[in-house]
């Protein structure tokens, strides 16, 4: 069986520990006590309700992944990410200072927000860890794969396949440093210098990450500008090199069928790039395009994690179950919304939202009419206060 465990609008403490043998179990305990997150463990226990962990008698846990926009460089931050000195009212957009810049107050307030670009650079995650990493390259049954849309900022993959479950903390960190690429070293995927001088490396088409390492390095010579070359420590006659001969360079890693007899790999050897050099690229470009997860979430095997199709008490949306041929077409800002009709609100104050394909906003301390998805969500936010439902 499996922990439940609940959050509630009038209450800061987590109720957990808590057994529910089924939906109408669920269902009555959610009307009775109307929580405001519902969540499960991953984990099965034959004693769920015991508070020592160690008296739960774990038997086996599903295989967790958290992607989350709040962890990725998404360049939409800077426009809708909102701080707050809560001793002077200064304010700015962006990353929180750890200190205020006009008095040094280091009570500091965050709005954290949503749009359709870090919700999609989310998917995007979420869709690279499915297909390359657990599907391709672990082999895992996609018939398995359960995927929820977070709720609010992400997305969490459920795997529920009975060759995974007895795997302990340890295990599943290798799985995250796979995916993450941290250890790779690109020297055993086949990237050398040979005896000669040739430099050798991997082919797009290799498995695993052989072929990663590839297409990554190509994908990075094809966007980097001089900034990002000058800054993964390429010289200035490195840099002139690379931006002059970009196509040729890419063209030639590019190609799967340029044998070198008696060598399991391609020529890296062009333009005068060093086998150091290369290191570099190689190093930067796993950096910015491997799997984007939370490694806690994963290692954890007692994790408590929402339940699909509830309700998230950060913004109102439904925590939506998708499988794999869903994804692609689905967008959280129209299709996770579940309020119908319209309320009147009170707004502190709230940037831009954009939902089902309306945009409303920004607000500062007003009244407004609006639709009960959207007067729901600021709520969630604590950014207004609902005063009134309206007729529709």
């Amino acid at each position: 069986m499996r922990e439940w465990g609940f959050l509630f609008f009038d209450n800061p403490n987590f109720l957990r520990h808590i057994v529910l043998k089924d939906i109408h179990q669920l269902l009555d305990f959610c009307k009775r006590l109307g929580p405001s997150d519902c969540y499960h463990s991953a984990a099965y226990y034959t004693n769920p309700a015991v508070p020592d962990m160690s008296e739960k008698n774990w038997v086996g846990c599903d295989l967790i992944f958290d992607v989350d926009a709040d962890h990725l460089d998404t360049p939409c931050k800077k426009d809708h990410d909102i701080w707050i000195c809560n001793k002077c009212n200064n304010e700015g957009k962006g990353n929180q200072p750890t200190t205020c810049p006009k008095c040094s107050g280091k009570d500091i307030s965050k709005i954290t927000w949503i749009c359709d670009n870090c919700l999609n650079t989310a998917k995007k995650e979420i869709i690279k860890v499915v297909d390359e990493f657990l599907i391709s390259d672990l082999n895992l049954n996609p018939e398995n794969i359960f995927i929820t849309f977070s709720g609010h900022r992400g997305y969490h993959i459920h795997v529920e396949e009975e060759k995974i479950k007895k795997l302990d903390s340890n295990a599943r960190r290798e799985i995250i440093d796979y995916i993450t690429g941290n250890g790779v070293d690109p020297t055993y995927q086949g990237l050398a210098q040979i005896p000669g001088g040739l430099i050798i490396g991997p082919k797009s088409d290799d498995y695993g990450w052989r072929g990663r390492i590839n297409k990554y390095a190509v994908r990075f010579l094809k966007e980097a500008d001089e900034s990002k070359l000058t800054e993964i420590g390429l010289t200035k006659p490195k840099r002139k090199l690379i931006l002059e001969n970009r196509e040729f360079i890419v063209e030639n890693l590019s190609s799967t069928n340029k044998f070198i007899p008696g060598v399991n790999g391609i020529s890296w050897d062009v333009a005068k790039l060093k086998i150091n050099d290369w290191l570099k690229i190689v190093e930067a470009a796993v950096k910015l395009y491997a799997g984007k997860v939370d490694e806690p979430v994963t290692a954890d095997t007692h994790r408590l994690i929402r339940l699909p199709n509830s309700l998230n008490g950060k913004s109102g949306f439904k925590t939506e179950l998708l499988r794999r041929d869903e994804l692609e077409a689905f967008n959280p800002l129209n299709d996770a919304q579940v309020f119908t009709g319209y309320v009147k609100v009170k707004i502190k104050r709230a940037p831009r939202i954009v939902i089902d394909d309306t945009s409303y906003g920004p607000f500062y301390d007003e009244e407004a009419d609006l639709p009960m998805s959207v007067g729901v969500f600021l709520a969630c936010k604590n950014l207004a206060d609902i005063l009134t439902n309206l007729k529709q």
